[in-house]
């Protein structure tokens, strides 16, 4: 299996209390991202009273997990962090 990282808008982040990730449908082909004023097209609400830094990490569209057969693995959409906890994005 080859795994090849694509850095290039991969990474988002945010401090406000209440935000959204976003995956825009296809064409183009981007990867998921924070957005934090059009809740319409929110796929995932983040409440963060603390105002904490927040990071996102999209995994799909930034991340190429191919397999040996040359067929592409499935991903997630991203991770989510906030200090040392994680959580998987899937819309």
């Amino acid at each position: 299996m080859q795994i090849k990282k694509n850095q290039k808008r991969c990474k988002t982040e945010s401090d406000s209390t209440r935000f959204g990730i976003c995956d825009d449908p296809p064409p183009p082909h981007i990867p998921a991202y924070i957005e934090e004023d059009n809740p319409l097209k929110w796929i995932a609400i983040i409440h963060n009273p603390k105002q904490e830094s927040v990071e996102f990490y999209a995994i799909d569209h930034c991340v190429e997990i191919v397999r040996t057969d040359g067929t592409m693995e499935s991903r997630c959409d991203g991770l989510l962090r906030s200090g040392k906890q994680y959580s998987k994005i899937q819309g």
